[in-house]
C-alpha cells in the first residue's frame, strides 16, 4: 500500500513496525517506548544530527534488529551511496544479521517500492557482504577482521560476550578495539 510505503520511507520506526513481518511472519510486532527512542537516536545519527550514538539495552530488545537489520536497509532508500561497516565479537552472528539485511532488500515490499532506486551487484553479494549499484556497502566482520576496512558508519552491535561483563580485560580489550580498529576506520571522520 503507498500510504504505509510512504511512512516508512519517511520513517525508521514505520520501516521497523512494517518490515517486521518479512523476517518474522509468526511473531506480532511488539512495540516499546524502547523501539522509537532507538530509531530518533538512529535517524539523528544517519542526518548527522549527532556524530556517535551507544544503545544499551538488555538482551532481546530488537536492538540488534533495528541497528543491524533494518537501519541500512532503510537508509538505503534515500541514500543507497552509504557504506555500513559492522563488527561483532561474533562473526557468525554479524553474518546473520547481513542475511536478514539483504532479506529485507530483496523482499517483494521493499523491491516493489524502493527498487528502482538501486540493485544488489552480483559481483560484490556474499552472506557477510554485499554492495548495491550507488557504491553503498554493508560489510560484516568480527571484531579482529576489521583492521583496513572502512565506512561511512561503523557499527559495533555486541563487541564483547555477555559473559564478559564480569571481566574487565574483556571490556578493556573491547574499548581499545574502537579506538584502535573501528573509529578510525569511519570514511569521513
Amino acid at each position: 500500500n503507498d500510504i504505509q510505503a510512504e511512512l516508512a520511507e519517511r520513517s525508521l520506526y514505520e520501516f521497523v513496525k512494517i518490515s517486521w513481518s518479512i523476517l518474522h511472519p509468526q511473531d506480532q510486532f511488539t512495540d516499546g517506548y524502547h523501539i522509537q527512542a532507538i530509531c530518533e537516536h538512529l535517524t539523528a545519527l544517519v542526518e548527522g544530527e549527532i556524530r556517535k550514538l551507544i544503545i544499551n539495552i538488555a538482551p532481546r530488545h530488537t536492538k540488534s534488529m533495528i541497528c543491524s537489520v533494518d537501519l541500512p536497509a532503510w537508509t538505503w532508500i534515500r541514500y543507497p551511496s552509504f557504506r555500513w561497516v559492522y563488527s561483532g565479537y561474533n562473526i557468525a552472528l554479524s553474518t546473520e544479521h547481513s542475511v536478514w539485511c539483504r532479506r529485507i532488500i530483496e523482499s517483494q515490499w521493499y523491491r516493489s517500492n524502493w527498487g528502482n532506486r538501486y540493485w544488489l551487484t552480483s559481483d560484490q553479494n556474499q552472506k557477510s557482504s554485499f554492495e548495491n549499484s550507488s557504491q553503498g556497502a554493508r560489510s560484516s566482520f568480527g571484531m579482529a577482521g576489521i583492521t583496513g576496512r572502512g565506512g561511512d558508519f561503523n557499527v559495533m552491535d555486541d563487541p564483547h560476550s555477555r559473559e564478559d561483563w564480569k571481566n574487565p580485560e574483556q571490556l578493556k580489550k573491547a574499548c581499545e578495539k574502537y579506538d584502535v580498529a573501528i573509529y578510525p576506520a569511519v570514511n569521513n571522520p
